[in-house]
This record gives structure tokens, sequence and C-alpha cells, in this order.
């Protein structure tokens, strides 16, 4: 098996065992003829289907400070789940609408790289950049 044909197959292994929801970051081809590997991220990305937060409302989410549970956390979980596609370290978050440690450590990433404080707080800047990232759909909030 060629190194093409063998990529091919690992996606291919991802797709069927995690669903079609899953993104490939990367494969590999090993040096033997029989073996294929790929990893890929689970996890449900399908943000635009939650509620979204209500941060340009001035509200915070997080562990201690703020909304902990609820719709908008759905958002935030799926949103990430999303944004960390392509990354090799991250482990899925499990969209259980519930501002655990998981979910602050990924916020808190997520601010790390795009140059915000990380403080593990998905607020009204936070949420403005994952705006200008192109994070806009889902369905709008009621007050």
């Amino acid at each position: 098996m060629n190194n093409l044909t063998r990529k091919i197959a690992a996606v291919a292994m991802a797709f069927t065992v995690l669903g079609t929801g899953a993104a490939v970051t990367n494969t590999i081809a090993p040096k033997s003829n029989n073996t294929i590997t790929a990893y890929a991220i689970g996890g449900d990305q399908n943000y635009q289907y939650y509620t979204k937060p209500k941060c340009d409302r001035g509200w915070n989410y997080g562990r201690y400070v703020g909304v902990s549970s609820g719709t908008g956390v759905y958002w935030i979980q799926a949103m990430l789940n999303k944004w960390y596609r392509n990354s090799r370290d991250f482990e899925a978050l499990v969209v259980d609408g519930k501002y655990g440690q998981k979910t602050e450590e990924a916020v808190k990433r997520f601010q790390r790289y795009n140059g915000l404080t990380a403080d593990g707080i998905f607020g009204p800047n936070t949420y403005a950049k994952a705006k200008s990232l192109g994070y806009t759909r889902g369905y709008e909030p009621t007050y």
C-alpha cells in the first residue's frame, strides 16, 4: 500500500469510527504495509445549532464567575471543538452545557492564542474575538 492510499484509508477509518462530525487532524503513513493511523478530534462541533451566549449584553460565563451552565455554554463548548479541530493535542470537549475545568482550560488556551487575557472567563472580549474569527452562527438568545 503506498503512502497516499494509507492516508486515504486513515481518513476513512477516522470518519467511520468517529462519525462525520470528526475532523482528521493528522495522518501518518507508517513504514509497515499493514498499519494505518489517523489522529482526529471528535466531539460536537455544530455550534450553530445552539443558542449563542449573552456576552453582547455583558454576561460572563465561567466556573466561578457568571453563568456556569445552560444554553450559552453548549454554544461555547461546540465552538471551541470547531476551533480546535486541527489541533493534535486537544481532547474534544463533551458538549454538556456545564462550564467545568476542561471548558475553562480550553477557553484559556483560546484566549492565549488570540492575545487576550487568559482568565478562563468567556465574556464580551472573548466572544468578540470568536465573532471576529467567523463564529457568528447560532440561535439568538432571549433576554
